[in-house]
C-alpha cells in the first residue's frame, strides 16, 4: 500500500507492461477467437496417439499373417469448459459507458494468462468448482468410482530426486509410451535453477523455453504454484515438476456483461454504480490426457 494518499494528484498513464514469456499461451497451441456455441458448454476430442499399435513378421502367404491389436476402438475425451472474467464497477460519479468496457477488457487481458495457469494448475476456478482436465488429479465423482483424471506419481519412496534426475524422470516416463512431443511443466521460480544448470533453451525472440536434451516444450508458469497433484503442499525446499501430452487450449472471443452495444447512443451514455464485465470462455485438451509429475529438490546448483 502506497504511503502516499494525498487526493487531487494529475491522473496520468500507468507503467508500461509486457506479456511474461514461457507462459502456457506460448508453449502450446491455442486455437483462438473462437466463435460462441455448443463448445462452451463442454467439449470433446479424438486423438490418434493412444491407439494400439504392434509389430509382425512379413510372412507368406499374407492370410498366414496374424494381425493383433484390432486398433477399432475411438479414443475420445472430454473437456470442460470455464469462464475468465475481469470487472470494472463504475462509481457514483460514472464514467463513458466506452471507457468503462475498454477498462475492463483490458484487465481482463492483461491478466488471463496468470489465471488460466492457476486454474490448470489447482484443478479448480475461482469459485471452487472443478477445472477438467488439469494437472491435479480428479476425484472420483462418487465412493467406488474411479477418479477422473489419474496422474502418475513418479516420485521414488526415498523422496525427492534432484532437478536433473527428476527432469530425466518424466522424459523417460514420456518417452516410454507417449508417441508424440510432450509438454513440460514448471512453476516460474524453477526455471531459474534448470538454466543455471544449463538444461534449458531460452529463446527470448520465438517466446520458446525448451529442454536443451530433448527439445520439449517448457511452460514456466507464472500461475503455477508448487504444490502436488493430490494438492498437498511440499516440504523444505522441495517442488513439483509434471509432463503431459501435447496441449490445445480453445479460447472464445472476448464478450461483455452487460451486453457491449457499439451504436453511438450507448458509447457517449454514462454509467453510474454498474459493474461492467469482459470475459472469455475457455477449454483445455491434453492428448491421451497424460500426465506425469515427479517431487524435486529446488535448490542451486551452484555458489
Amino acid at each position: 500500500m502506497s504511503l502516499w494518499n494525498r487526493v487531487g494528484g494529475a491522473l496520468v498513464p500507468g507503467p508500461t507492461t509486457a506479456t511474461p514469456k514461457f507462459s502456457l499461451f506460448s508453449a502450446v497451441e491455442l486455437e483462438d477467437n473462437v466463435a460462441s456455441g455448443h463448445w462452451e458448454g463442454g467439449i470433446q476430442y479424438e486423438t490418434d496417439s493412444c491407439a494400439p499399435i504392434d509389430t509382425t513378421q512379413i510372412n507368406c502367404p499374407p492370410q498366414d499373417i496374424v494381425k493383433d491389436p484390432s486398433g477399432g476402438n475411438i479414443n475420445v475425451f472430454e473437456s470442460g469448459a470455464f469462464a475468465v472474467l475481469a470487472g470494472y464497477k463504475c462509481g457514483t460519479v460514472g464514467r463513458p459507458a466506452k471507457e468503462a468496457f475498454d477498462i475492463a477488457e483490458r484487465r481482463l487481458r492483461r491478466n488471463e494468462i496468470r489465471a488460466v495457469e492457476e486454474a490448470f494448475y489447482t484443478g479448480l476456478d475461482g469459485q471452487g468448482n472443478l477445472v477438467y482436465p488439469s494437472l491435479r488429479q480428479a476425484p472420483a465423482p462418487g465412493p467406488g468410482d474411479p477418479a477422473v483424471l489419474t496422474i502418475d506419481d513418479l516420485t521414488p519412496v526415498a523422496g525427492a530426486l534432484s532437478i536433473s534426475g527428476g527432469l530425466a524422470a518424466l522424459e523417460a516416463y514420456a518417452g516410454g509410451f507417449y508417441p508424440s512431443v510432450p509438454v513440460l511443466h514448471i512453476p516460474r521460480g524453477l526455471a531459474v535453477h534448470l538454466a543455471e544448470r544449463g538444461l534449458v533453451n531460452a529463446d527470448l525472440n520465438t517466446d520458446t523455453l525448451t529442454s536443451t536434451a530433448t527439445g520439449t516444450p517448457i511452460v514456466a508458469g507464472g500461475g503455477y504454484g508448487v504444490t502436488g497433484p493430490d494438492g498437498s503442499s511440499p516440504t523444505g525446499d522441495d517442488t513439483w515438476m509434471y509432463i503431459t501430452g501435447a496441449m490445445k487450449i480453445m479460447r472464445s472471443e472476448v464478450f461483455f456483461t452487460p451486453h457491449r452495444d457499439e451504436s453511438s447512443a450507448s458509447i457517449d451514455r454514462v454509467l453510474n454504480d454498474v459493474t461492467v464485465y469482459a470475459e472469455r470462455t475457455y477449454a483445455i485438451e491434453i492428448d491421451c490426457e497424460f500426465v506425469a509429475a515427479v517431487r524435486v529438490l529446488a535448490t542451486p546448483c551452484c555458489p
